[in-house]
């Protein structure tokens, strides 16, 4: 299928940014609150059920964030930054996984003949050829998140769209804002909204 959107270009999070995939021997002299924290870890365990049927099927030198672009480039050359918008993800993220990918021998780069200060991304025989079984796997799991959303009380995608729409109206960080107490002010005591100084 046409893939719409990217998985994440970045290591896993919690909802407070913590790195969370890097685990210490050791057990944490304490953990900070966290709400999200079983969402986030839902997302690690599929992404990592995705590698995972990646080794079943045989796709090897892939991680499951090179999949979108990848599917992209099967249609032609293309450049960093188209790459990085077609898959919702920033120029700099891109970037390093353009040159993860041509580490992996997956895809090469060449100047742009239009603009040399651009480079043309482009698929290796060895990109190429697995670009069938991505395919695969992106449909398989489309319907398997699918099936598994038909296991809960209410659908995730369904809860994801309420929350933008939620966002949409009042932004996250105004709601923090509204919440926040800083070093020597009393709870609930009017702020500067443009400086965020006590009035």
């Amino acid at each position: 299928m046409t893939p719409g959107e990217t998985r994440s270009e970045t290591p896993s999070e919690n909802a407070h940014g913590d790195d969370a995939t890097d685990a210490s021997p050791e057990p944490r002299r304490y953990e900070l609150p966290s709400l999200w924290r079983r969402i986030h870890e839902v997302f690690r365990r599929v992404d990592a059920g995705i590698a995972e049927v990646y080794e079943r099927i045989g796709v090897t030198d892939v991680r499951p964030r090179y999949s979108a672009t990848l599917m992209f480039l099967d249609d032609g050359p293309m450049t960093i930054r188209r790459l990085a918008y077609d898959c919702g993800v920033s120029h700099s993220a891109m970037s390093q996984t353009v040159s993860a990918m041509r580490s992996a021998g997956l895809v090469a780069s060449v100047p742009s003949p239009d603009d040399a200060r651009h480079r043309l991304v482009s698929l290796t025989e060895k990109g190429r050829a697995i670009v069938p079984l991505l395919r695969a796997e992106w449909t398989a799991t489309e319907a398997a998140l699918a099936q598994l959303e038909q296991e809960t009380p209410y659908p995730l995608s369904q809860l994801a769209e309420e929350l933008h729409a939620a966002l949409d109206a009042k932004p996250f960080a105004d709601r923090a804002m509204e919440l926040i107490e800083r070093p020597g002010e009393r709870p609930g005591e009017p702020r500067n909204e443009q400086s965020g100084e006590q009035r």
